[in-house]
């Protein structure tokens, strides 16, 4: 690009000597004028000092032609200039689509990158939940088992205690109060099963609803 930038100013340079040459140059109907004078003088038979003005003319004449070189030359120039001004635009042109192009690539990958963290976290975040709904799951059934198991235990030992009772009449006041402490007993720990037993469902309805 620099080159070019260069090679378009060294053109310019150029055409602004061509075009102050040409200011300075006789113009092609000053050249035809000479010529005609020319013959008009040879068939006169002119004199000295017409002949000399008639060298001058010439001389004038040789730098008409001069003058059309160097005017081909300069359609030359301005036919370069103008191609390198239109390469030199292109090249711009193309430059700047470039550099957007890849800035938009640049900006592409990084909304790719937050997407994918971001689905990466929410995996995550999933994962720990659903690990900790689990947790709590299995601890809402344990503590429903052994809940269960103390009911079965409390039960059996209701029952022995109103076997005794049926076998023994001497204690029967203390273990009739006995047997109902246990009966009491009992009916909380069937009614904390209970409530356990409809949290368990509870919670597992709303983990699954949520998977």
């Amino acid at each position: 690009q620099l080159g070019l930038e260069r090679h378009l100013k060294q053109l310019e340079a150029d055409h602004y000597k061509v075009h102050e040459d040409l200011a300075n140059r006789p113009l092609r109907t000053d050249l035809i004028s000479s010529l005609a004078q020319q013959e008009l003088l040879i068939e006169a038979c002119a004199s000295k000092e017409a002949v000399e003005q008639l060298q001058e003319q010439l001389a004038g004449c040789a730098r008409q032609l001069v003058l059309q070189t160097v005017q081909q030359e300069l359609a030359r120039v301005d036919e370069q200039l103008q191609a390198t001004s239109s390469f030199l635009d292109e090249f711009k042109h193309t430059t700047a689509d470039k550099n957007i192009l890849l800035q938009r690539t640049r900006d592409i990958e990084a909304i790719k990158g937050k997407l994918e963290e971001k689905i990466s976290r929410a995996e995550c975040s999933s994962m720990l939940v659903t690990k900790a709904d689990r947790t709590e799951t299995r601890q809402l059934l344990q503590a429903q088992e052994a809940l269960q198991s103390s009911v079965v235990s409390a039960s059996a030992h209701a029952q022995k205690i109103e076997d005794s009772l049926s076998s023994s009449s001497a204690h029967g006041q203390e273990w009739a109060s006995a047997a109902k402490q246990l009966t009491s007993r009992l009916d909380k720990l069937q009614l904390q099963a209970s409530q356990l037993e409809s949290q368990t469902h509870s919670r597992k309805s709303e983990i699954d609803s949520a998977g």
